[in-house]
């Protein structure tokens, strides 16, 4: 190789470090949605102080159950006085917000630029992220707590109107729609064979995103309201009727159910899949930590009550809310509580994890933003 070669080989290395650098960096510092990211796993890139610490906090004037997306330096999230709220992450001051008429349970995905989510009167907005101002709107006939999917040109989302809808990133105009036999609750995930939905007509499906069809329609017989989290062609997810399920995508095949032999009560909350475990928590009170590739339990955590809030890791601990109003963090390696703060308002809301800090909203309208005091001294807090 010569001098040459070898300086123009050199310099494509440097940049293409740069690049992976700059990519690593740009997911500590966001998490684009409901579970951080297109396959939903709930797992941050983020690490957190070991004593997390109020930082500051936001009043809204409705419950919030909307998850927070994080992008550069400012949290946007819904709230049920029907408004979307831009913040600044360093202290929770407004930026501005868009009335969107009625309640946001759902969770807006952010993508280049954009913000996508849904209302409860059934409009789908899509809305500048820098200012507010609406893109385009969609409207259909049932709630959306669907959070969206952003892929190949199409926003995919679902209603209470039984409709998995496929529509331009462009203008929101609808390019396809399938109908289900029930609400669809739960957001769809990105996989190789499309985006993955399961809806409470029991049915998960993989649907090609440019065109609509079906790639896998799996008849799990059972109602649910969890999103899957997928890894490669395998997804993840729970049902209402107490179980969990691993699923090979290709071969339309369950690979493993588990069920806990005692306290079955139906999981409503997403889990959140790392590289050992599947976490999920339930109406039994308990989060459980589950061998992701045998089913098999590796433990269980009573935590005195019910858990909607679907759980996030971040370094060697889960976090989630409960009905109770804890926030609560775990030990990964053997589930003893290692954290917990007291809110005292039923917390649906998942938490949302970026630039060391933690995000999360409540039912008494606030949304709380937890990190370190030290590293944080503008901060404010407006409760």
């Amino acid at each position: 190789m010569n001098k040459r070669i070898k300086q123009q080989a050199n310099a494509l290395l440097a940049l293409l470090f740069l690049t992976l650098s700059a990519s690593a960096e740009e997911k500590k510092d966001s998490w684009l949605g409901f579970r951080g990211g297109p396959q939903l796993k709930g797992v941050a890139q983020s690490e957190l102080p070991d004593k997390l610490e109020r930082v500051w906090t936001f009043m809204t004037k409705g419950s919030v159950e909307s998850t927070a997306a994080i992008y550069d330096g400012t949290v946007y999230i819904g709230s049920g006085d029907g408004k979307l709220y831009a913040l600044h992450l360093s202290d929770g001051t407004e930026k501005w917000h868009f009335d969107a008429g009625s309640p946001v349970n759902s969770s807006p995905t952010y993508h280049e630029g954009a913000l996508y989510f849904g209302s409860e009167t059934g409009v789908f907005f899509a809305v500048h992220a820098d200012n507010g101002g609406e893109i385009w709107r969609v409207e259909t006939a049932g709630e959306i707590y669907s959070g969206a999917l952003v892929v190949k040109g199409r926003v995919v989302f679902g209603s209470y109107d039984g409709y998995l809808r496929g529509v331009s990133i462009e203008n929101g105009e609808e390019l396809w729609k399938i109908e289900t036999d029930n609400y669809i609750h739960a957001s769809p995930a990105s996989s190789e064979l499309g985006a993955v939905v399961a809806g409470c007509d029991g049915v998960l499906r993989a649907v090609d995103p440019i065109t609509g069809a079906e790639n896998l329609n799996l008849n799990l017989e059972d109602y649910i309201g969890s999103s899957a989290s997928v890894d490669g062609k395998t997804a993840f997810l729970a049902s209402y009727g107490a179980r969990a399920l691993a699923i090979d995508l290709e071969k339309a095949d369950i690979l493993w159910e588990y069920k806990h032999p005692t306290r079955q009560f139906p999981f409503l909350a997403s889990g959140a899949l790392t590289e050992k475990m599947y976490l999920i928590g339930g109406r039994d009170k308990t989060l459980h930590a589950i061998d992701r590739k045998t089913g098999k339990p590796i433990w269980t955590k009573p935590v005195g009550s019910k858990i909607d809030s679907s759980p996030v890791t971040a370094g060697g601990r889960v976090f989630f809310g409960t009905a109770g109003g804890e926030l609560i963090a775990l030990r990964l390696t053997d589930g003893e509580i290692v954290w917990q703060y007291e809110i005292g308002s039923d917390i649906v809301a998942s938490p949302s994890v970026a630039s060391n800090k933690l995000v999360i909203g409540a039912a008494d309208g606030v949304v709380y933003c937890f990190g370190s005091l030290e590293k944080n001294e503008g901060s404010s807090d407006s409760r």
